[in-house]
């Protein structure tokens, strides 16, 4: 219990609320594939995502698609957590976490 607490406290002083980027996506797709193969039961797909980014390099977001694989499965949802850096213009070091 004590780490996350840790954990939280050391990501929010890496953060500035006052410079944060906050976006969103809203689309409507004739169909979802994922690497040619169709997530939809080739039906329409209305799809929508929330990101933000911070000043110091931390994002995060999250990511929603109806789906139909023929279950009970009905929306695909996924989110993410990363950093990324510029060490040098045009140059940039990112590494994150999907799920």
């Amino acid at each position: 219990m004590e780490t996350k607490t840790v954990f939280v406290f050391a990501v929010m002083g890496l953060t500035n609320a006052a410079h944060a980027d906050w976006s969103a996506t809203f689309t409507g797709a004739s169909d979802y594939l994922f690497n040619g193969v169709t997530q939809t039961d080739h039906q329409p797909a209305a799809q929508a995502s929330l990101d933000w980014s911070g000043a110091g390099g931390i994002y995060a977001g999250a990511w929603a698609s109806n789906v139909d694989f023929g279950d009970d499965t009905t929306a695909e949802v996924d989110g993410y957590l990363g950093y990324s850096v510029e060490y040098r213009p045009g140059y940039s070091i990112d590494a994150g976490v999907l799920f």
